[in-house]
């Protein structure tokens, strides 16, 4: 779940400007809000795009550990965004990795083994018509 380009370690575009609250390790609760990922632990991210990630960041400030990532669409007439695509799982080095569970914006629902961001290994796809694929992954095919 490692790589080694550098590139590939850094917040995207749509990641570049958000709010972080880290979880208070005693209470659970929220804190203040921050602007920028200062230290290893759990908390609440929300982007200007409307995304957000709820979960944990190593020392290097990379999503990190079990942590849910949440897709908004596009604002409707009444200027609500619904979600468009969830995943639930393990992160490493700020990369989907290990086993998660992926909700995609057709409702389609991948869950298995992921390794730099893509379905690697075992997995089971269920389109949303029905159709069930169960199987090998090897970078998403």
């Amino acid at each position: 779940c490692h790589s080694s380009d550098p590139t590939t370690r850094t917040a995207g575009p749509q990641e570049s400007d958000y709010k972080i609250s880290y979880y208070d390790k005693e209470t659970g609760e929220l804190g203040e809000p921050g602007v920028w990922v200062s230290e290893p632990g759990k908390a609440k991210v929300e982007y200007a795009s409307g995304d957000s990630y709820d979960g944990e960041f190593n020392d290097e400030k990379m999503k990190h550990g079990q942590g849910t990532y949440t897709w908004m669409g596009e604002e409707n007439d009444d200027g609500e965004r619904a979600v468009k695509a969830t995943y639930t799982g393990s992160y490493a080095d700020g990369k989907r990795c290990g086993v998660g569970k992926m909700t995609f914006p057709n409702g389609d629902v991948y869950e298995g083994e992921w390794v730099n961001d893509k379905a690697n290994g075992y997995g089971v796809y269920n389109h949303v018509d029905g159709a069930i694929y169960e199987g090998q992954w090897i970078d998403d095919l």
